[in-house]
């Protein structure tokens, strides 16, 4: 990696957002959870927990409970209102409302024809959602405090609630409150419950409780003090042997349904295991399959195995979008940064200094510059952006218009470059779609748009008064939107070709002139997680979710020699890596390197050396001599939001953005700072850090209650001026008490002081 000479991007402010509920379909084994801001997101766990869609409603809003049907997606929230989305186009596909205020939890019936959800006003509602609808059907009797939990018990056809103080079983065909259980506790709340099969009942409450009651006859079975703070969320595996928990207290703890001794016949629940994998409150958790799905407020989420005891292995997912929030005008030395309801573009640093020593820092010459801000239409999110290779055209797409504005930058290297911005305006057809991905071609003639419709549409874009719809590629088959989303969206250099891929793990080529499908890829079992064009535009490098990398060729449709000898060959380290691939490029000077990254890891293959042994270390150092590896790793940077090259006139330099990574380690000696800052660009490696407890003079006793602290200028650097409260050149006695002034008299009579008290005078 020594190679490259990198721009360390830092000023994008990427805030992942806290987890607040989750749900897993068995039967597609997709993971849906929803974010603090409302939007929801669809992980793939066949395809290595990959996050293949997200939701981005137009206006915030809570999701408070999801639940899969069928593989149909809803959710219930603070808006009143049963939320069905479409998986295809990534929108609301329809609502209805509950007629009862706010709802805070959601469940479905084993036939999975009826949702069941918890209100404020403390009534159970019940929703039809067969025959592909969703309709309001009926509510319960409305009784005192709201429905925080819910689940729904088939075999006896009841609904067993918690909130305030009390837990209450419903008879499904009555609407009546059959029972009622009593916690014992003054101001109790049960947050979270599950039932099992033969009706026992396992709660959490605020008291940090887990508890089991027998459903059919009210009463406690045994009960543990599991936490120190409120048990927000627990599951039960599907043997029904093992139940997980964790809370504000983030510990997870595990209770398990045991024999004391092999031969035994008698069986309890006792504690088995207790593992900390969260910082914060833990919100959510679901089984998955052999696994425990776990998220909270520190947004990430943790993969840990059922089984294992204290040797478990868990893996933690962090919050990094799939779809890259970074676009790159690589001519010009721009980014464009996408936030959820606004664009930032923004000028890279420059410098003019060489360094042989591998890491150096080099001094900037012009510093990161803030040239626009783009703003998305009130209450819209922003689902993807694009900008020309030269940063004159860019364009965005909310969940119902796209739209194109054109750039004019002048004097860009300057102090004080200025942008003019000009709006393109789209006819108004009904055949227009919002996009999922966009891309602009390197001939800024065209836009391609994969619209959310399941078709691929190619504008002109070359007019500055207006764009033109130029071809729009439907799907191969009709029915095929209601199944897959695009994923991925590439542009050869030559403006001639794209790409996509979707979750159903097809990918296809298409020639944009022509506005037709070239050829689609063999399609494998896993999804594609990045595309790219080699710089001739003669081969398109896939990625997919196993970690393997397929090099195909254009003109004769099939995979390349180095592909068909190598994407099989990959070392076992290269394929059990953790993540997915995020992004993929080359040279166009030297076309045979490969730059690939995940959220952890920068890589680099040489195509031209063959592929190292199974049991080769990825990130073993070379030392200087040894011959040249094809796969070189580099993990400097942690949590990559974006990796990409510059143009080919600044072929060395490579931007790279991440979220934690600083050029300098905080040390423990700098405690409760007040302020950080750097001096000016000729003193470069100076840093300025003021805390409470360390200065670059220890501190004395003789100082107390500090009012001020400055250094003299530059010819007197030596001087420290100090100011506190107690301290001065002579010490108060204690003969002088309730002072009522004290003044020196003239310079000439510096030696006397008048002093004026209550009780005592020099005079």
């Amino acid at each position: 990696m020594g190679e490259f000479k990198v721009h360390h991007v830092r000023f994008m402010s990427h805030k992942p957002l806290a987890i607040h509920c989750m749900a897993f379909e068995k039967t597609s084994k997709r993971l849906a959870l929803s974010r603090s801001d409302g939007s929801v997101e669809i992980w793939s766990k066949p395809d290595n927990w990959l996050q293949e869609k997200v939701i981005s409603v137009c206006e915030e809003r809570s999701v408070e409970g999801l639940v899969w049907l069928d593989r149909r997606l809803f959710s219930v929230g603070l808006d009143s209102n049963v939320v069905e989305y479409d998986l295809a186009t990534l929108q609301i596909k329809r609502q209805a409302p509950s007629f009862a205020g706010a709802m805070w939890c959601v469940t479905k019936d084993e036939e999975e024809h009826q949702l069941a959800a918890g209100t404020e006003d403390g009534c159970v509602v019940l929703f039809d959602a067969s025959n592909d609808d969703l309709q309001y059907l009926r509510a319960f009797d409305k009784l005192e405090g709201r429905i925080l939990c819910i689940a729904w018990h088939a075999g006896e056809s009841v609904i067993v609630t918690g909130g305030p103080d009390n837990i209450r079983i419903w008879g499904v065909k009555s609407g009546h409150a059959l029972q009622r259980i009593l916690l014992g506790g003054k101001d109790t709340t049960v947050w979270c419950l599950a039932v099992t099969s033969d009706l026992t009942i396992i709660s959490g409450d605020s008291r940090g409780k887990i508890s089991f009651w027998n459903g059919k006859q009210g009463t406690r079975i045994t009960h543990f003090q599991s936490h120190k703070a409120d048990v927000l969320t627990l599951c039960v595996d599907e043997e029904e042997t093992s139940v997980f928990c964790s809370g504000v207290d983030p510990l997870v703890v595990q209770y398990s349904y045991m024999a004391p001794s092999a031969n035994s016949g008698w069986r309890s629940w006792v504690r088995t295991s207790c593992h900390t994998y969260h910082t914060h409150d833990v919100r959510a958790s679901v089984v998955a399959d052999a696994h425990v799905v776990t998220g909270g407020m520190d947004t990430n989420i943790i993969v840990s195995q059922t089984a294992g005891g204290k040797k478990r292995k868990f893996t933690k997912i962090p919050a990094i979008p799939s779809q890259s929030m970074v676009s790159v005008a690589k001519d010009t030395g721009l980014l464009l940064l996408r936030h959820p309801t606004f664009l930032e573009l923004w000028r890279l640093g420059s410098t003019k200094a060489e360094s042989d020593v591998n890491g150096d820092i080099l001094p900037l010459r012009t510093s990161q510059l803030k040239l626009l801000q783009l703003q998305a239409r009130s209450g819209e999110r922003i689902a993807c952006s694009a900008i020309s290779q030269d940063g004159t055209v860019v364009a965005f797409s909310d969940q119902e218009k796209l739209r194109v504005h054109k750039l004019t930058l002048a004097e860009l290297k300057s102090l004080t470059p200025s942008v003019a911005v000009a709006r393109l305006s789209l006819p108004s057809k009904d055949n227009i779609h919002a996009a999922q991905r966009l891309v602009i071609s390197p001939d800024k003639h065209l836009l391609v748009a994969a619209s959310s419709s399941g078709s691929l549409q190619i504008w002109d874009i070359s007019d500055d008064t207006g764009c033109r719809l130029a071809h729009t590629i439907p799907p191969a088959d009709s029915s095929e939107t209601c199944k897959q989303s695009f994923t991925n969206l590439c542009v050869s250099d030559n403006s001639k070709f794209a790409a996509t891929s979707d979750t159903d793990g097809n990918v296809k080529l298409y020639n944009i002139k022509e506005g037709e499908v070239v050829c689609a890829l063999p399609t494998l079992t896993q999804q594609a997680t990045a595309l790219a064009f080699t710089p001739a535009s003669r081969t398109l490098l896939v990625t997919y979710s196993n970690h393997t990398v397929y090099e195909f060729d254009v003109s004769k449709e099939e995979y390349t020699a180095w592909s068909r000898d190598n994407s099989h060959r990959f070392p076992d380290q290269w394929l059990r890596q953790r993540g997915c691939l995020r992004g993929v490029t080359s040279q166009p000077a030297d076309p045979h390197r490969l730059l690939l990254h995940n959220e952890q890891t920068i890589f680099v293959i040489n195509r031209q050396l063959p592929m190292p042994e199974s049991n080769y270390s990825l990130l073993s150092k070379g030392n200087k001599g040894d011959s040249p590896r094809a796969l070189i790793a580099c993990s400097k940077y942690k949590f990559l939001l974006h990796v990409d090259c510059l143009s080919e006139d600044t072929l060395r330099w490579l931007v790279v953005l991440d979220r934690f990574n600083c050029s300098f380690k905080p040390d423990i000696v700098f405690q409760f700072l007040l302020h950080v800052d750097c001096l000016s660009e000729d003193t470069l490696r100076w840093l300025v850090v003021l805390d409470r407890f360390n200065c670059t003079i220890k501190p004395d006793i003789v100082f107390q209650f500090l009012l001020h602290v400055d250094c003299l200028s530059e010819d007197t650097l030596r001087w420290l001026v100090v100011l506190d409260r107690f301290n001065c050149s002579f010490k108060p006695d204690i003969v002088f008490q309730f002072l009522l002034h004290v003044d020196c008299l003239s310079e000439d009579t510096l030696r006397w002081l008048v002093v004026l008290d209550r009780f005592n005078c020099s005079f």
